[in-house]
């Protein structure tokens, strides 16, 4: 029998320790990562500075200060912007478009007129997006140091499917989320490589995209599951325990990301049986069903935790259970169910840690994922 972490150890190991939307980054090839906390509600447009950590592989020159010493100053944003993927288009303005929304950067300067410091130019840049469609309009989002490093999402979507074409496992649904001001991106692709499940039907490897225009999330890629309870579809991401690549080399995207799908695809196949085996087996008590609501009310509020209560009383009813009886999996499907008509990116991620925290893992695929993601 496979080695396997209850619930109830779960919960009762740091659960209480509240989880913040984006961790802090770390600094990853291709884009620039900061050290301040975002607004944990996405709705709110973000108006804070970030204070940026210079990226790896950004490119420097070197100028003489004497005759025996040399300075390297970094190169700024708008040097930098073309090989960015940017293009500029006058006036300090550099602009990226993609399938999913408009991006724009403008360097920052002051007015005249005032006598002092008239025309200065301010080493910062601001962003402004845009949702495609003639009737949207653009959006002041906030400001970033020069020496951010801008990565498209469209370029790494592209990057992903070449990869996925590659290995042979066609994407047979893609769909993509926003913050309110297009700032921030999810999108989740579907790959066809199914698993027909006992009591649960088929359940497809999901990879879900993340990224971020205004420096406040580093890129990444994370493993999740897709499957329909019955009645719906459900899609969660599982970054701690199905996986979550954060390095994205685009220079060699495809090779990088060919063989990490691979082995994702291999591993989920040759064990989701298993998994959803052991969470159909693994019986939980009342108490433990509580500590994940009242995880859910600490994370993203009680309005949320009352609603998530009540799908999971309306299961109970329809399954004709009169007494307390719960498994894992069917814990976990309620809490993935109320994560998918999330629509606010940020409690959405808050609440899909709640249902991977319900999930039991199989030690043989746990330490396969451990590899892959090392």
């Amino acid at each position: 029998m496979s080695n396997t972490t209850s619930l109830r150890e779960m919960l009762e190991n740091g659960e209480t320790v509240k989880v913040t939307e984006n961790e802090n980054a770390v600094p990853v090839e291709g884009i620039a990562v900061t050290s301040t906390e975002t607004n944990s509600n996405m709705e709110t447009e973000n108006n804070t500075t970030p204070t940026s950590i210079i990226p790896p592989g950004t490119p420097t020159i070197t100028s003489p200060t004497s005759a025996n010493t040399t300075t390297t100053q970094r190169l700024g944003f708008s040097d930098r912007a073309e090989e960015m993927g940017l293009t500029s288009i006058g006036e300090g303005c550099f602009k990226y478009t993609d399938e999913f929304c408009e991006i724009a950067y403008r360097n920052v300067s002051t007015g005249g007129g005032a006598e002092i410091a008239d025309n200065f130019q301010i080493p910062k840049l601001v962003i402004f997006t845009k949702g495609l469609g003639d009737e949207e309009e653009w959006k002041f989002v906030g400001f970033i140091s020069d020496s951010y490093k801008f990565v498209g999402t469209g370029d790494m979507v592209n990057a992903i499917r070449q990869s996925l074409t590659e290995f042979g496992s066609p994407i047979i649904n893609e769909e993509t989320f926003f913050s309110s001001n297009h700032s921030q991106v999810r999108h989740e692709m579907v790959i066809q490589n199914a698993t027909d499940v006992p009591n649960v039907g088929s359940i497809y490897p999901q990879i879900v995209l993340g990224n971020s225009y205004d420096g406040t999330k580093a890129s990444n890629v994370t493993f999740g599951l897709f499957f329909n309870d019955g009645v719906d579809n459900i899609r969660i991401g599982a970054s701690k325990k199905l996986g979550y690549i954060r390095q994205i080399h685009l220079a060699g995207a495809s090779t990088t990301m060919g063989a990490a799908v691979g082995e994702y695809i291999n591993v989920f196949t040759n064990n989701i049986v298993e998994m959803i085996t052991e969470n159909f087996n693994n019986h939980i008590t009342e108490d433990d069903m509580l500590k994940s609501l009242n995880l859910i009310q600490k994370l993203v509020g009680k309005k949320r935790r009352d609603s998530l209560k009540e799908i999971l009383d309306s299961n109970r009813a329809t399954q004709g259970i009169e007494s307390w009886s719960l498994t894992s999996w069917q814990l976990f499907n309620a809490i993935a169910k109320f994560s998918t008509i999330e629509r606010n990116l940020s409690a959405k991620l808050l609440i899909e840690s709640v249902a991977e925290r319900v999930l039991v893992v199989p030690a043989q695929m746990a330490t396969a994922l451990a590899v892959i993601n090392g």
